[in-house]
């Protein structure tokens, strides 16, 4: 397991749950016996009177991730796998069902379109995503 620190927040990614909880390690426990130690974390979900305390070990966490950003990164990562898998399914399915008739061109997205200052433009990634963009006055 890996080693926090006591006040650390930390994300768990829920199993079975598109849900992910921060949690606050509030106690560290460390117990000596002869064939070894065994380190343990205590966490606690949510604030004030609501708040619970539960073993790190026992909270059912498919994943526990040290910071927000290392998260999102392993998550978007994990989706777009699975995405990606989806697309390439469907273009297999595509290419027996209709042999012949479907070609699988990877046309390249269009070129962003810069407007002038402060206008709200729409730009398309080259992974397809459209995103609104409002341009400052200076760069």
């Amino acid at each position: 397991m890996a080693d926090y620190k006591v006040g650390q927040v930390l994300f768990i990614s829920v199993k079975g749950k598109a849900q992910l909880l921060p949690v606050q390690v509030v106690e560290q426990l460390t117990k000596k016996t002869l064939s070894g130690e065994h380190v343990s974390y205590m966490v606690r979900l949510g604030a004030g009177e609501d708040a619970k305390t539960f073993d790190i070990a026992t909270i059912g966490a498919e994943m526990i991730f040290s910071s927000a950003a290392k998260a999102k990164e392993i998550l978007i990562e994990r989706v777009s796998k699975t995405i990606s898998r989806a697309v390439d399914s469907a273009v297999n399915q595509a290419n027996q069902l209709y042999p012949g008739v479907f070609e699988n061109s990877s046309e390249s997205a269009p070129n962003p379109v810069v407007l002038s200052d402060n206008e709200v433009t729409e730009v398309v990634l080259e992974d397809g995503t459209v995103a609104r963009v409002k341009l400052p006055q200076s760069i």
